[in-house]
């Protein structure tokens, strides 16, 4: 009777347990086709798992059973021996075909059969294509041109020096007397301020003033013939110091240049320049008897002449700080004028300017 029993008990036990497999995996006989674009085929019911293979839309399946909303799914693959095997899930997956009513999968959580989301294929990027470099301006060196202004003074010498003479004749005495007037116009002295503008990159605009001074020694002499005597001519002669002031006012154009603590400065541009000189206007003669000699005397008249000119040279700088400098220098100013007496006593044409060199320092703030 025991026996009976452990029998019964068996078969009872073994029952249940093959009606509660059937219940967590019923083999069927289903034709399955794709419908997401890509699906995933994963080695076991779950998102979990591994994916071992991706289908395209449209592929056609062969479902051998159902683990809850899972798929097991044979796939044979032409000229690949043995078939492949996965699971696949319901939600991305048509029923073409099946053998025997399969139960449909719990609707109450849709936590519990979560649908699986299916990205596209990675496509292969294309590079983009790399931007043009933007043209940018030209990049000057630090503390070169970040300054807007600037002051520069200097004192410099010339080395101009020239001679002018001229004679002329006049009637004395019946007779015929003669004069003559040279200039011995020497080497002057200049003291230059300028004030400068950066307008663009290395390029200022600078408005300076030029004062200078020359000495000039007016040398006379003339011919008077006797007052008594006819044909006998007495000689007298004399020397005057005079003073040449050519003060002018230039606007020039600077382009600069600067590596580290040396600089240079290029400039040209036109100058107004006005100058001032007292003239000899008239020789005069004084004598007494026997009339054997003859004493001379001048008149003079000042003379101011204005004429526009050119100025340009160059700067050459040694920077002791970032904006202080020392300033070496040289340049030419030119401009010629007559200096007209309006007497008998003719004018002379007298160069003005000329090159000069010289130091100073340059300010930059």
């Amino acid at each position: 009777m025991r026996k009976i029993s452990y029998a019964l008990f068996l078969i009872l036990f073994f029952s249940s347990l093959i009606f509660a497999l059937g219940e967590e995996s019923s083999p069927v006989s289903i034709k399955l086709k794709v419908t997401a674009s890509v699906a995933n085929i994963r080695n076991g019911p779950s998102l979990n798992n591994k994916i071992i293979m991706q289908v395209k839309a449209g592929t056609a399946l062969k479902a051998t059973e159902k683990q809850g909303s899972w798929y097991f799914v044979t796939l044979s693959r032409q000229g690949i021996e043995p078939a492949l095997r996965g699971y696949i899930h319901q939600s991305i997956v048509a029923v073409i075909f099946e053998s025997e009513s399969i139960p449909e999968p719990s609707k109450a959580d849709p936590e519990e059969h979560p649908i699986e989301k299916i990205s596209p294929p990675i496509s292969e990027k294309k590079p983009e294509p790399e931007p043009e470099p933007k043209l940018e301006p030209p990049q000057y060196p630090k503390n070169v041109h970040s300054n807007k202004m600037y002051i520069r003074a200097s004192y410099s010498m010339g080395f101009l020096e020239e001679t002018s003479s001229k004679t002329w004749q006049e009637t004395i005495y019946h007779e015929t007397a003669s004069a003559s007037v040279s200039y011995n116009i020497k080497k002057g002295n200049f003291f230059s301020a300028a004030f400068g503008y950066r307008v663009y990159g290395p390029i200022s605009l600078e408005l300076g003033i030029d004062i200078t001074s020359r000495n000039m020694d007016g040398t006379y002499s003339a011919s008077i013939p006797h007052p008594l005597l006819f044909g006998l001519l007495r000689d007298g002669e004399g020397i005057e110091s005079y003073e040449l002031s050519e003060n002018s006012i230039f606007l020039n154009l600077v382009y600069s240049f600067r590596s580290g603590r040396f600089g240079l400065d290029f400039s040209a541009g036109p100058a107004y320049i006005l100058s001032k000189a007292k003239i000899i206007s008239g020789i005069n003669y004084n004598d007494t008897y026997p009339y054997n000699s003859v004493t001379l005397s001048t008149n003079s008249t000042d003379v101011s002449k204005n004429v526009l000119g050119f100025n340009g040279g160059v700067n050459v700088l040694f920077y002791l700080t970032e904006n202080f400098a020392i300033d070496l220098n040289g340049h030419y100013l030119s401009g010629k004028t007559d200096f007209e007496t309006g007497t008998a006593v003719p004018g002379h044409k007298i160069t003005l300017g000329g090159l000069r060199a010289g130091a100073g320092l340059k300010i930059q703030f």
